[in-house]
């Protein structure tokens, strides 16, 4: 299986759970568990961004800076939403 089809599985992945999220955060019994997922979702999406062809060659080219500013940024993000 090819790197693609890895990153297209990822994207599948990550659709499924987003649309499983929405179900769940229709009742208030359930809205926290979609919530939870629908995070899962984005992380897997962002993650098989990262490994897409031209991010790849970015950074082998200009180092792995921009990549760090977004760990970064989901770190200040979280700890903002944790609050």
């Amino acid at each position: 299986m090819s790197s693609q089809a890895w990153i297209n599985l990822a994207y599948l992945a990550a659709a499924m759970l987003f649309i499983v999220a929405f179900k769940l955060m229709s009742g208030p019994r359930t809205a926290v568990r979609g919530t939870f997922l629908g995070a899962i979702g984005m992380a897997i999406a962002i993650i098989a961004a990262c490994f897409e062809g031209p991010i790849v060659q970015s950074v082998a080219a200009r180092g792995a800076w921009p990549l760090l500013m977004l760990g970064v940024a989901a770190l200040l993000g979280g700890g903002i939403g944790a609050t």
